[in-house]
């Protein structure tokens, strides 16, 4: 909590303070004292005898402040520049890793789709090979001629100077 004090009090977020000047507190004024003289308070307090502005007026004054027609994006409701950036860093970040990074890792991720069945299908081979009272894996899976060809001799080994002890 005190670091979200010290951040809207300092100078890195001065714009959120300007977007909480809309609070209102109900006491009365603190030149003249005593409670408000009815429930709406602030600047009814004291009424002018002027006529508030027409239609036509607010609706002038809010073409003036709004510039070139600015909808606020929902970032920010005071700056039109702080809200341009926001909306193009969050837009940035939700397109780059919501969309690109997520369907890179659905890409290039492990295929794991037939995994289970294949170990099933493993799991029934052994039953119903030890059901028969035959090996897991036969001893004749790969022809030993075809092993001893392919092993060195013990003269090469001896050359090598390789010791078997048995």
């Amino acid at each position: 909590m005190a670091g979200l004090v010290r951040l809207t009090s300092g100078r890195i977020l001065p714009l959120v303070r300007n977007q909480c000047g809309c609070i209102r507190l109900m006491s009365g004024s603190p030149y003249e004292g005593g409670s408000p003289a009815h429930s709406t308070g602030g600047q009814f307090r004291n009424p002018t005898k002027d006529a508030p502005p027409s239609h036509e007026e607010i609706s002038e004054w809010v073409r003036k402040e709004t510039g070139n027609n600015w909808k606020s994006l929902g970032w920010s409701q005071v700056n039109p520049r702080i809200d341009r950036q926001f909306n193009a860093y969050a837009m940035f970040l939700f397109i780059t890793v919501g969309m690109v990074i997520t369907s890179f890792i659905v890409a290039y991720g492990p295929k794991n789709q037939k995994n289970d069945w294949a170990v099933r299908e493993a799991y029934l081979l052994l039953r119903e090979r030890e059901a028969a009272g035959v090996e897991p894996i036969s001893s004749e899976l790969v022809d030993p001629a075809k092993i001893l060809a392919s092993l060195p001799s013990d003269e090469e080994l001896k050359e090598a100077g390789v010791v078997i002890n048995i």
